[in-house]
């Protein structure tokens, strides 16, 4: 099995910062910043809050490194032989069963539908079975640009085509531009086709007050549910194919140059540029529409991870500072493992990380699971003890702690669970009815020794014995125009303005001493990345003293 260990490892990452910026989101009451009340709070407080709020709207992340995923795999089983026809048709009917789960993992099992609450005491909450799978996810628009992406591909495979490759990367930027492009009009046209949608309230007799994007079964007529069915993916809330088919095209891209057997050494340079590009001017477009009045904070605090609610003045400035972010992480760890030979070391060290990624929806569905630990600091006296209706904790400390006890948690429940191949899971549900459907998945799995083990979800294949594959190997690496002492300076200057860079270029240009010397570039990213981590140190400190300005 061959894989890039920084492809699977920023899915499982994406998946743990999920579980940890879900405990905040859970469990923490946030309602001071909501309130607009900052008195008390120290500057530090608000730039944390500020941080969470921005990668915590990174549900694009894992839509761009799954769609570079699934175009390698497109593309593997295109060169095996495999007609258009035979991966096109495995996309869509993959696809369709994804979207399937995904509806009964919103509505029945999620964190957020009747299980979740029922884990929580909140069996009331039965009435999510009625609605909640029309709620646009970030797995339902996996689902539908898994669908997309083999329509698009199969097209362009025609004939050969998947060897034309400036063709196709070109169709896939040009898609890309219009994603985005029709994304105003497609709300407008939704909005006058429902007034309001997707934020607009109706009175349902069985659930209540509801947003206007969900009908209810029971309630609302054939007609309603089918339009609702078509709406919700094009501009239902928070995560509608307009703009986020944008992302999949641009992981297309990566996915296809990834593919070949020359792939552009400057690819991760020249994508590093254009996401910082992207993410300066979405940045900068923020702040001036919110200066001039066009938009406001509140509204972006309260939609920061769904651009309908920042239709029509925020959505686009916001979307390009996210998605500039996204493109410019993904090929940065890109260029620090497979383009400098590392692939099977950092295939190695990050085996608790990949975890997350190989099951990552069977993660996302059972999430609620962040309960247990919730429970437990109801041992504590100050820490609300309300069970099995949890109130929100008030205060940081308890939250923090929270944390590490629920990563804890997933690290035992991944490890027990790989052993008896992820049973019962979303993978393994949607692996088992694939053997049904599709002839291909019931041959791979004839050789397997039960019944209950499926072909794909082999943990010891994937997670131990992979082919771990790199563009650059660690001979390729030019020592002799000092490319890794390159490398850390471009990175400590960059840490100037991101310190997660600052480490990151210190631990490089130290290494690089061995295979290239001691010279001006690396010994410029040591000194410069020092002096960036301690004055970051120092401001963090200050602010802990500096409070928090008023809005």
């Amino acid at each position: 099995m061959r894989r890039f260990s920084s492809i699977d490892f920023m899915r499982g990452f994406a998946i743990w910062m999920m579980i940890m910026f879900h405990v905040i989101m859970r469990w923490y009451d946030g309602s001071w910043i909501q309130d607009g009340d900052l008195e008390g709070v120290p500057m530090v407080g608000l730039l944390f809050f500020l941080i969470v709020v921005y990668f915590s709207a990174w549900a694009g992340f894992f839509l761009l490194v799954s769609s570079i995923g699934n175009m390698i795999s497109m593309y593997r089983n295109l060169d095996r032989g495999k007609s258009w026809k035979k991966v096109m048709m495995f996309q869509i009917v993959g696809g369709l069963l994804l979207l399937l789960a995904a509806v009964l993992v919103e509505s029945t099992i999620g964190y957020h539908a009747f299980l979740g609450y029922a884990v929580e005491g909140k069996f009331h909450r039965w009435t999510t079975i009625l609605y909640r799978g029309f709620h646009m996810e970030t797995i339902h628009t996996i689902a539908f640009c898994v669908i997309v992406n083999g329509i698009v591909q199969g097209l362009l495979s025609r004939n050969g085509g998947h060897v034309k490759v400036k063709r196709n990367i070109r169709i896939y930027a040009l898609l890309a531009v219009l994603s985005v492009a029709l994304t105003g009009p497609v709300y407008k046209m939704l909005r006058m086709i429902v007034p309001g949608y997707p934020f607009a309230k109706w009175e349902s007799s069985i659930v209540g007050s509801l947003d206007i994007q969900y009908p209810v079964i029971g309630e609302s007529s054939v007609c309603d549910i089918l339009l609702k069915a078509v709406m919700f993916p094009l501009g239902g809330n928070p995560e509608p194919l307009f703009p986020y088919l944008a992302v999949t095209f641009i992981g297309s891209i990566i996915g296809i140059y990834l593919c070949q057997k020359n792939c552009p050494r400057k690819l991760p340079r020249n994508g590093i540029l254009i996401g910082v590009g992207l993410a300066s001017t979405g940045l900068i477009g923020t702040i001036v529409v919110i200066a001039i009045g066009i938009g406001d904070l509140e509204r972006l605090m309260d939609n920061f991870y769904q651009p309908p609610g920042l239709y029509p003045s925020l959505w686009f400035w916001w979307f390009l500072f996210l998605t500039g972010g996204q493109l410019a992480g993904v090929l940065l760890v890109l260029r620090l493992v497979e383009f400098r030979g590392m692939g099977g070391e950092f295939g190695r060290r990050t085996l608790s990380i990949r975890r997350y990624g190989y099951v990552a929806f069977s993660v996302y569905t059972y999430q609620f699971i962040d309960a247990m630990p919730r429970a437990l600091m109801c041992l504590f006296p100050f820490v609300s003890r309300n069970w099995p209706y949890p109130e929100n904790i008030g205060w940081w400390l308890p939250v923090l702690v929270m944390m590490p006890m629920t990563l804890l948690l997933w690290e035992m429940v991944l490890r027990a669970w790989e052993k008896v191949e992820y049973v019962g899971g979303m993978e393994w549900c949607i692996a088992k009815v694939a053997e049904k459907v599709l002839p291909g998945r019931r041959e791979r799995t004839e050789g397997r020794r039960r019944w209950w083990q499926a072909a794909r979800l082999d943990a010891k294949e994937y997670l131990y014995r992979p082919k771990w594959l790199n563009v650059v190997e660690k001979d390729g690496v030019d020592h002799k125009s000092k490319e890794e002492s390159k490398l850390a300076l471009s990175l400590s200057l960059g840490g100037l303005f991101f310190l997660p860079l600052a480490p990151m270029s210190l631990w490089i240009g130290r290494t690089s001493i061995k295979g290239e010397g001691r010279n001006f570039m690396n010994s410029a990213a040591v000194v410069v990345s020092l002096i960036t981590m301690v004055v970051y140190v120092g401001l963090f400190i200050v602010m802990f003293f500096v409070p928090a300005p008023s809005f």
